[in-house]
């Protein structure tokens, strides 16, 4: 996902690694264990302001104002002053990961000229999303298969390297 938002432009090269997309406000639709929480505190630790929204509530991750901040924060919105609806379309980036077909996430809500991501093998977003997206990227899979055997190949340099160095080692 990052070396997807890195080449659609999202993040800010003139910024130090850390904060590179401080000030950028992201939406992430499925607080899942195992991409949508992470992914909400990596882009919170990048600088973001990000949303994470699941079926009982909307949190919001982000190091707040200071640069110097490491570790991100969460803290619960209330329900009766936030909502999808409303945030939305204050958003530079909405990317989606609901496994359901009949999920479907309302294009009324995306501001024109935001960048969609859907992660999910069900397609989030209807047909019209193109016309208000600046970027619609409809699936992440050929991404992330690329990126595991690149760094799988990685892996197998460095042990190559470590074993020229110290032919002792296993």
């Amino acid at each position: 996902m990052v070396k997807i938002l890195e080449y659609l432009g999202v993040y800010n090269k003139l910024l130090h690694y850390g904060n590179r997309l401080y000030g950028k406000k992201v939406l992430v639709v499925n607080r899942s264990e195992i991409v949508g929480r992470p992914l909400a505190a990596l882009l919170a630790n990048d600088g973001a302001t990000v949303y994470s929204v699941d079926i009982n509530n909307i949190q919001q991750f982000t190091r707040g104002d200071d640069l110097s901040e490491q570790r991100h924060k969460v803290i619960e919105l209330d329900s009766s002053e936030y909502s999808v609806e409303k945030l939305a379309p204050t958003c530079d980036v909405i990317i989606t990961g609901v496994p359901s077909d009949k999920y479907k996430f309302p294009t009324e809500y995306v501001r024109n000229g935001t960048v969609v991501i859907n992660f999910s093998s069900a397609k989030n977003f209807n047909d019209d999303i193109k016309t208000k997206a600046a970027l619609y990227v409809p699936s992440i899979g050929k991404v992330t298969i690329s990126m595991l055997l690149r760094n799988l190949l990685r892996l197998i340099d460095n042990k190559n390297i470590r074993r020229l160095k110290d032919p002792q080692s296993n």
